[in-house]
């Protein structure tokens, strides 16, 4: 019974989240089924006759498929129908109409891997579990209509070989759903770390907010001097810029579409008002991680790009140098993060103009030679999960990207870390 109860609940459920995903592909997906069934209508009575075809059989396919490539126009009225629907297609549309003519075909090889076909496409779009009750229910009532269509049935020999060939396609199609099933779990567990991350940053800003607003009132109700009043603002101001700049390094991680949405937003600027904005506006803890922080360097050259992007890409690599210094023995070693300009390279068909290279380094826990190369990746991170999620180097990067830059990394355990990031020559 506990059994039963399960397969209730995740029969449906699963089928839901199906239906869900590939609702905006209904359109392309019905306008390909009726087509299919219109042209290989044709490519069966007339270019290669088969013992059967049915055009009514092939009718009722196209019209369901061109309801499915209607779905987003139905009215609101029938959207609660879509489900029902679309299971009743995609229940007609594979299994059974695929193995009706299967058997009126007595077997064909064109049929049979067209069976085959069908069922590995059915895979691909439903959970296992919908696909063995879809499948099982489709092929039963292929076979009842089979009976009550034909006096003296016969049965096609499938042999071993086709079989097996069948074993493979689904077991590899369900792979395939797995697979998709657990990235949306990954999704989902993503969005959730964010939300705890967003939390547990923006906690400490709206605290000193809090604490500042209580001493305000007390100061108020003392008659403290103006010059007192002014300080007190200026710590509330101060904290609800931090906020905003937390709020802000955390959109830009989850924005993937400045550029796109604001091309305007590019200028050319110097990189020295990225550095200064940087000092003037990151969220330090204290006054002793601030002194971690050191740089060298003028960084009187010109960028072309988004002010919030880059100020964003230095934002994430100093708060990872923080991380790894206050992990190391040299947690409080003045200057143990470094922001410095160097010497670039030759720009590419220049003889004299080098690329602007900044380089962050720390003097932290080092990465470790096999993590290296992932570092740049989606979702991929060494620290626990509640100290990040794997997006802030990923983002750095593309950001980098779209303003024709480079960026590399050179690490040791024990030794370090140093991101070098090369800049175009305007």
């Amino acid at each position: 019974m506990g059994g039963l109860a399960y397969l209730r609940r995740r029969l449906p459920d699963g089928f839901r989240r199906s239906v869900a995903e590939f609702e905006p592909n209904f359109v392309w997906m019905g306008a390909g089924g009726a087509l299919c069934f219109a042209f290989y209508y044709v490519v069966w009575t007339d270019w290669f006759p088969q013992s059967y075809e049915s055009g009514p059989l092939r009718g009722i396919g196209g019209l369901l498929s061109v309801g499915l490539a209607l779905a987003t126009r139905w009215p609101a009225a029938w959207r609660r129908w879509l489900d029902l629907y679309a299971y009743i297609t995609l229940l007609y549309v594979f299994p059974f109409f695929f193995s009706y003519m299967l058997l009126r075909n007595e077997g064909a090889p064109v049929w049979v891997m067209s069976a085959f076909a069908a069922g590995f496409l059915m895979v691909l779009l439903v959970d296992p579990w919908n696909w063995i009750v879809v499948q099982l229910s489709g092929s039963a009532l292929a076979v009842l209509a089979y009976l009550l269509s034909v006096s003296d049935p016969v049965w096609p020999a499938l042999q071993l070989r086709e079989l097996l060939l069948f074993v493979f396609l689904t077991f590899m199609g369900s792979l395939f759903n797995i697979r998709a099933e657990s990235l949306r779990r990954e999704k989902s567990r993503a969005l959730l770390l964010m939300g705890a991350r967003m939390a547990h940053e923006i906690r400490t800003p709206l605290a000193g907010i809090q604490i500042g607003l209580a001493g305000l009132g007390r100061a108020l109700e003392c008659g403290q001097s103006a010059e007192e009043l002014a300080q007190l603002k200026s710590r509330i101001n101060a904290q609800a810029r931090h906020a905003r700049t937390i709020l802000d390094m955390l959109l830009l991680n989850a924005n993937r579409e400045y550029r796109e949405r604001d091309p305007q937003s590019f200028r050319v600027f110097h990189f020295r008002e990225i550095v200064a904005r940087t000092l003037a506006t990151y969220p330090f803890v204290s006054a002793q991680e601030r002194r971690l922080l050191g740089v060298q360097g003028e960084f009187d050259f010109l960028v072309h790009g988004q002010r919030e992007l880059l100020l964003g890409v230095l934002y994430n690599l100093i708060k990872n140098a923080l991380y790894a210094v206050q992990r190391s023995a040299r947690g409080n070693t003045a200057g143990a993060v470094l922001i410095r300009e160097e010497p670039g390279d030759a720009a590419e068909g220049a003889q004299t103009d080098r690329r602007p290279l900044v380089v962050v380094r720390d003097q932290g826990i080092g990465i470790a030679p096999e993590d290296l190369p992932c570092i740049f990746d989606q979702f991929f991170t060494t620290k626990s999960e509640r100290d990040g999620i794997g997006v802030g180097l990923w983002n750095t990067r593309r950001i980098l990207h779209e303003h024709g830059c480079d960026i590399q990394c050179r690490s040791a355990p024990g030794r370090g870390t140093e991101f070098l990031l090369r800049f175009p020559v305007l």
